[in-house]
This record gives C-alpha cells, sequence and structure tokens, in this order.
C-alpha cells in the first residue's frame, strides 16, 4: 500500500491450476468497502476457487501452500510414477496410476469428510503394504521434510513482500 501509494489495495496469490479453472486464489485487502471486496470475489471466483483472509501475512503461508504446492505435487506424483517405472511398470501405465490415486484421493476426503489420520487408517491393514511404505516414509522424514519446505517457502514469500 505505501509503496504503491494507494489507499485501496488487494493482494492475491493464484497458483497454476488455474489455467485449466481448478486452482485457487488466496486474497486480502487494504481499505476495500465491502461493495468492493464482493466485486473482487466475483472476479476471482470466475476462474476458480478464492479464499479471503483477513491479515495479510496469510497471504504468504498461502504462497507457501498453493502457490508452492502444485510443484509439491507434481514433485509427488513424479517419485510414486519413477517408482513404478523402476520396478517394470511402463510410464504412461505408472502415471495414471499414480495421477487417478491422489484425484481420488483429494475427491474421497472430500465425500467422506474425514481427517487425513483416520483414511490413513482406512488404507493401512496391520503388517500389509502400506503401513511397510508408510515406515520407510517416516524413516525418510517425508513428512518433516515436507513441513520444512513449505516454512522455508512461507519464510522467502515474507522477505520477498519486504
Amino acid at each position: 500500500k505505501d509503496y504503491l501509494k494507494a489507499k485501496k489495495v488487494v493482494r492475491c496469490m493464484p497458483n497454476l491450476p488455474l489455467e485449466i479453472g481448478k486452482g485457487i486464489t488466496v486474497w486480502t485487502d487494504s481499505g476495500l468497502n465491502e461493495e468492493e471486496k464482493k466485486i473482487v470475489k466475483e472476479i476471482l471466483s470466475s476462474i476458480g476457487e478464492d479464499v479471503y483472509v483477513e491479515k495479510e501475512e496469510f497471504i504468504d503461508i498461502g504462497t507457501s501452500l498453493s502457490g508452492s504446492g502444485p510443484a509439491y505435487v507434481f514433485l509427488f506424483l513424479k517419485s510414486m510414477s519413477d517408482a513404478g517405472v523402476y520396478l517394470g511398470l511402463p510410464r504412461e501405465i505408472s502415471e495414471k496410476l499414480s495421477e487417478e490415486t491422489v484425484i481420488g484421493s483429494v475427491l474421497l476426503k472430500r465425500e467422506l469428510k474425514k481427517t487425513y489420520g483416520e483414511l490413513i487408517d482406512m488404507v493401512s491393514s496391520p503388517g500389509g503394504t502400506t503401513v511397510e511404505a508408510l515406515l520407510k516414509l517416516e524413516e525418510g522424514g517425508f513428512k518433516s521434510t515436507l513441513m520444512k519446505a513449505i516454512i522455508a517457502a512461507y519464510k522467502k514469500s515474507k522477505d520477498l513482500r519486504r
């Protein structure tokens, strides 16, 4: 606001899937009245989902989650697909299995309205393949590494804002 010498500012962070109408934009404002906010929301929601946040610092968090998030998902999918190829599947089949698994998992989460932990438990059989794989992911620091990466992206976003 000060840099632009403007009384009214909208700050937003869209993500790449908006290119196909499936993304999300996190946004906030400074100085807009309710009617102006409504107009901004109409514009943003016409190209995908939108989330309004009260605090500008939440934009930096949103940047680290959804702005950068597609890259994390693509890396995850590439890793899954590469493992399938390593084990002998053709690339096309490995990519399809990986992609449909992620898409279906997100849709299942939304439909069942269960926590991530509950859904993990639904997939995990005692002594089974999923539990074995989850153990290896934990041993490799998967969750903490991903969380640290998102925190680093948040800090970088804050630095870039200054």
